[in-house]
């Protein structure tokens, strides 16, 4: 997504204007967007006296207070504030690198000149502050990293600065990828190093919980090679840690004791960015070539502690499941819209089972129940070793095989939505049971009530009946088709059958193929009335308006005087001609008779 001109780094975006965002691009130069008009004010801060230069990395970090939403830092060789919307931006420390002349620094060993090759391909300059945090918990105490390797923070707003660099013992001076303060208190923070530009590929992660005066390394077991990029840590578990390295993504939830990788189908790409929103607890990631990747859910990990792991099985908690509308399938935007894949709609249940399955082919069984403990909805998942993910999509299950040209203005036939309030889940593996519960709500937009959430459910599930009724006729009128056809060719080819039963199998046949008529399916056949009020009532949360009531009632008598038709073909009819083959040697039928919808 381009925000504004340029490559594109960091953003920050103003959660009281939602129109206003702060964009930069390579080096240094920062706009403020309005989403609407498209307008882009430059905001490059300034020095006062021409003779200074300022300093700005290529991806220059830019900060928006978590306090206050009209403060917005910004990264140079100083650390620069506005609270006017870049209109004035005040330096508030000294230059917080090392300040070398950096044309003069050698590259892999050589002093370098006018004439070396590629001397400054992809640098515009050096000495540059690389990333910022400022405490979730104490406004005004700032931590920031740079590219030459110093550590610097304040605690009063940037009125003194305290130099922490000497307190890290590192080979030399490593780019610092990543400070991080914690959420959890206003004494705990976290610093990552980066060393492969120096080709030294160890992780390099510590942490303080005294206000930087003394450090620990918690890279842990961390292998060579996974330099960190980004850093995240939970907003509940604060021993849950998430580290992006080059080669993918890290998490320990022991506070850095030990790092797991994480597999499933997440790549092995460089991990630039970490985000864990705190109310939907997703992990979303930004990744170097991969687009934008996300873990709905992140409850398993934030309840993955060693006493789970070691258990046979494990049911994870289930987040609270919003019942949302999914646009119907037209019309198609076409071109006109970019955008990735929702997540699986519904409840995401999570389990996690410790050793490998008997055979390649097992599965689970995970029963929904409501609170008078019937079956809601019966699910099959995975019996896989590791953690595994089942959505439901909070419906009843379809009363029948839907097939391709069921599909119409509402997309392909779905079971009825099922009515807010509490569920329970019933997990059964490896001869284990596990029992957890998940509260469904609806859309919180909606303008509906309980009387008309009750009353589209009570619809909804009256017109899955006459579906399950008229596909079960449906299939009945074929396979009498099917066996009238048979019976014609036998008829046709039999010498010995009389005129009149001729006559009767031609009289039985005509009121055969003339039943069937009323049970086609696909787009404008009687099947279709059916699945378009199915999809009328579930697209929308209110209660059925008069006109489909009386809909819904015109079908369920149409559909009993078909029926009825069909069972008295199938009793009376067929019946007498079925007596009248066996007493002309030929070869019987049966169809049974079709069950009448039932009324709810």
């Amino acid at each position: 997504m381009n925000i504004a001109y340029g490559d594109g780094f960091y953003v920050a975006v103003d959660p009281n204007d939602h129109r206003t965002i702060y964009a930069n691009s390579q080096s240094g130069r920062t706009y403020l967007v309005d989403l609407e008009t498209r307008e882009e004010q430059g905001l490059r801060p300034v020095p006062i006296d021409r003779k200074e230069e300022f300093r700005f990395n290529w991806s220059t970090p830019m900060l928006m207070s978590p306090h206050d939403a009209k403060i917005v830092y910004y990264g140079g060789n100083k650390l620069f504030m506005t609270n006017d919307r870049g209109h004035r931006w005040q330096p508030i420390s000294p230059d917080l690198t090392r300040n070398q002349d950096w044309k003069k620094l050698p590259i892999m060993g050589p002093a370098r000149s006018d004439q070396t090759l590629s001397r400054d391909d992809g640098v515009s300059d050096f000495g540059t502050i690389t990333t910022i945090a400022e405490s979730p918990v104490k406004a005004g105490v700032l931590y920031v990293g740079t590219d030459d390797g110093n550590v610097q923070m304040t605690s009063d707003a940037g009125r003194t600065w305290r130099d922490l660099t000497s307190k890290f013992k590192l080979p030399g001076p490593r780019w610092v990828s990543r400070v991080m303060a914690s959420r959890h208190d206003g004494a705990t923070v976290y610093v990552a190093f980066d060393g492969h530009q120096d080709d030294d590929f160890k992780p390099y992660l510590f942490k303080s919980t005294d206000s930087g005066t003394t450090w620990t390394p918690v890279a842990g077991d961390l292998p060579d090679g996974m330099v960190i990029h980004s850093l995240a840590e939970h907003p509940r578990n604060r021993d849950l840690l998430l580290a992006g390295t080059e080669f993918g993504l890290f998490v320990t939830n022991n506070g850095g004791r030990n790092w797991t990788l994480v597999r499933g189908n997440l790549p092995r790409v460089r991990i630039d960015d970490i985000l864990i929103t705190p109310r939907e607890n997703d992990i979303v990631l930004g990744t170097h070539g991969r687009s934008i990747i996300v873990l709905d859910d992140a409850s398993l990990l934030e309840n993955a502690v060693p006493a789970v792991l070691t258990e046979d099985v494990h049911l994870f908690p289930t987040r609270q499941a919003t019942e949302y509308y999914e646009m119907r399938m037209l019309p198609s935007p076409g071109a006109a819209k970019f955008a990735g894949p929702n997540p699986d709609s519904g409840a995401l249940i999570t389990y996690s089972i410790k050793s490998p399955p008997a055979s390649s082919n097992a599965t689970v069984k995970i029963e929904i129940l409501d609170r008078d403990n019937h079956v809601v909805r019966e699910l099959e998942g995975p019996d896989r070793q590791g953690f595994n993910r089942v959505a439901w999509d909070l419906r009843f299950p379809v009363g029948f095989i839907p097939i391709q040209t069921d599909e119409g203005w509402f997309g392909p036939p779905r079971g009825t939505l099922v009515l807010p309030g509490e569920y329970r889940i019933k997990l059964t593996a490896r001869g284990r049971e596990q029992t957890g519960s998940v509260q469904v709500r609806v859309d919180p937009r909606a303008h509906t009530t309980p009387e008309g959430l009750q009353a589209r459910f009570s619809a909804s599930q009256r017109v899955g009946e006459l579906v399950r009724s008229f596909v079960e006729a449906a299939a009945a009128a074929d396979n009498l088709s099917a066996e009238i056809d048979a019976i014609r060719k036998a008829v046709t080819e039999s010498k010995s059958a009389p005129e009149v039963l001729r006559k009767h199998f031609d009289e039985v046949s005509g009121k055969v193929e003339t039943a069937k008529t009323s049970f086609r399916a696909g787009f404008g056949g009687p099947k279709f009335r059916y699945l378009d009020l199915a999809g009328q009532l579930q697209a929308s949360t209110t209660a059925p308006t008069e006109a489909q009531m009386t809909t819904l009632d015109h079908l369920a008598a149409e559909l009993t005087e078909n029926i009825t038709t069909l069972n008295a073909l199938i009793t009376n009819d067929v019946a007498q001609l079925e007596s009248e083959l066996r007493a002309n040697n030929l070869s019987p039928f049966a169809v049974r008779p079709v069950t009448l919808p039932k009324p709810r």
